[in-house]
């Protein structure tokens, strides 16, 4: 959900930045509270990452959702990598991650970061997991983009 602006003196306001921010408090304060569920790497989960500002990826409908590869559990927190399932084929920064016959997603390569588990929300029920192979090609272009 790209953030919709209004003018109110002058100024621009979005109000979708509050409902995010609801959300965000609830996941600290309340969520958290509560144990997170179990997930592994190679898993893919739908998780609230929220609205954000810029260039940065933004979650979609009511719960601010984005399907997000885990590249490397670290307890409380991961290290993931938001999904697209438009076709970016041939554009930089986008690598074609395809999990089964039929399907495939882009993994957004300039948008990896550390989540908190706390953030999950459900497993993806269409996939679940990546298979093995598909983790490795994934984390060694992540490697070669960041030149690492």
């Amino acid at each position: 959900m790209k953030p919709q602006y209004i003018e109110e003196d002058g100024e621009k306001y979005s109000p979708e930045y509050d409902k995010w921010n609801d959300q965000k408090q609830f996941l600290n304060f309340e969520k958290t509270k509560l144990e997170y569920p179990p997930y592994k790497e190679g898993d893919i989960w739908w998780i609230q990452v929220g609205l954000n500002i810029g260039n940065e990826v933004y979650g979609k409908n009511k719960d601010f959702r984005r399907p997000v590869l885990i590249i490397k559990k670290m307890g409380r927190t991961f290290f993931g990598i938001p999904l697209t399932s438009q076709n970016k084929d041939g554009i930089p920064g986008f690598f074609r991650a395809t999990y089964r016959k039929e399907k495939s997603s882009w993994a957004m390569l300039g948008q990896v970061r550390v989540f908190s588990a706390y953030r999950l929300l459900h497993k993806n029920p269409e996939v679940g997991k990546v298979p093995g192979k598909v983790l490795k090609a994934v984390k060694e272009e992540i490697r070669k983009f960041y030149d690492l």
